[in-house]
């Protein structure tokens, strides 16, 4: 199983989600041989999305920006799991987290369908996506989960 974890932190190797995320993966790799590749966002250069849908249009499956996502979108695209390990800012994700979040764009594709828990939604363009799972692990200075990740949790469940 190839896995990529995306280590969301602003604090790179010094996150604490980063060893929650490192010690559920070596039970992984443990069970069932797991191949896994971290990312740390923080060090890439990942330009906003500028919302011109040349990725539909003018460049089908690929961003116009060059930035480091030429190389991330690929190894995104292998992954058979997808790990986002990224700690809670502001009742969402830290900004560069989103930032390759939104630019995940290309990987959909234009038109729209119902999705099968209501709603709309764009499908996958590419059919290895189609299988792909994603987990988030996430920690935060909240005591409680009510009333604190509920929108981080809500972004999860539509785009994944």
């Amino acid at each position: 199983m190839k896995v990529l974890l995306l280590n969301g932190s602003p604090r790179g190797e010094g996150s604490g989600t980063l060893k929650l995320a490192r010690a559920f993966l070596e039970g992984l790799q443990d069970a069932c041989g797991a191949e896994v590749e971290t990312v740390h966002l923080i060090e890439k250069k990942i330009l906003p999305c500028r919302g011109c849908f040349g990725c539909w249009t003018g460049t089908p499956g690929r961003c116009v920006q060059r930035d480091d996502m030429d190389g991330l979108l690929p190894r995104y695209r292998q992954a058979e799991l997808v790990v986002w390990c990224l700690p809670l800012y502001y009742f969402g994700m830290p900004s560069h987290a989103k930032a390759f979040l939104d630019r995940l764009l290309p990987s959909n594709l234009p038109r729209m369908e119902p999705r099968p828990q209501g709603g709309m939604g764009h499908p996958p363009r590419w059919p290895e996506t189609r299988r792909q799972r994603h987990l988030l692990i996430s920690t935060c200075g909240f005591c409680a989960r009510q009333n604190n990740y509920e929108a981080l949790e809500k972004q999860f469940e539509i785009a994944f």
